[in-house]
């Protein structure tokens, strides 16, 4: 329906500022430890004082127009230590994840069970069979978030999958914390149909 492009602005950045664009399996994952140069876009604004946009086209990390993309940008600036009055180089780091998606999700989660709503955001129709998960909060920390499935079910013709939860499941989920908890907090929902992926964490 639009197209699958990024606009990045950036004003007075530093040499060695730059950016790097990928496909990811995790787009909770936003950590940048141990995170790889990777064909870093340099960027350095020689014309000063103005904005400057960098136009970026998303379609080369996207299966079939779905998927998910993360973006991290590295400047270096200029600023000045109102303390002593000096200028210094400070240096700024910028994560975002993109979800291309047309799979619209509404949750209700409890205390033993999540119910799950998935419909198109292109036709407003329901998506019927779609694989559902619910995911711990050890999802964020791994590149694969389907490594760590609390629960899971399908979406029926009306797009509506009710899930839940075993005692085992809750009793699992309950290991994680050490920490008193509200049962929903950390909770992901993570719906795939096709080639087509979106996650979203109930707040």
């Amino acid at each position: 329906q639009f197209p699958h492009k990024l606009i990045y602005e950036h004003q007075n950045v530093l040499d060695n500022s730059y950016y790097m664009i990928r496909a990811v399996q995790n787009p909770l994952y936003t950590s940048d430890k141990g995170l790889v140069l990777n064909n870093p876009v340099y960027i350095n604004d020689n014309e000063k004082n103005r904005r400057h946009f960098e136009e970026i086209e998303l379609d080369p990390y996207l299966k079939n127009g779905y998927g998910f993309v993360r973006f991290d940008a590295n400047t270096q600036y200029k600023d000045i230590d109102y303390w002593d009055n000096e200028e210094y180089t400070k240096e700024d780091k910028n994560i975002l994840t993109i979800q291309v998606t047309d799979l619209g999700i509404t949750t209700r989660m409890g205390i033993n069970r999540a119910v799950v709503m998935v419909r198109s955001l292109s036709t407003n129709k329901p998506v019927a069979d779609a694989d559902v998960y619910v995911l711990n909060e050890c999802s964020k920390l791994t590149d694969d978030p389907l490594n760590h499935i609390l629960a899971q079910g399908k979406t029926d013709k009306n797009g509506l999958a009710i899930i839940n939860y075993t005692e085992e499941q809750i009793a699992a989920y309950e290991r994680n914390h050490d920490y008193d908890y509200s049962y929903q907090d950390n909770l992901t929902v993570y719906v795939a149909k096709g080639d087509d992926k979106a996650v979203f964490t109930p707040t």
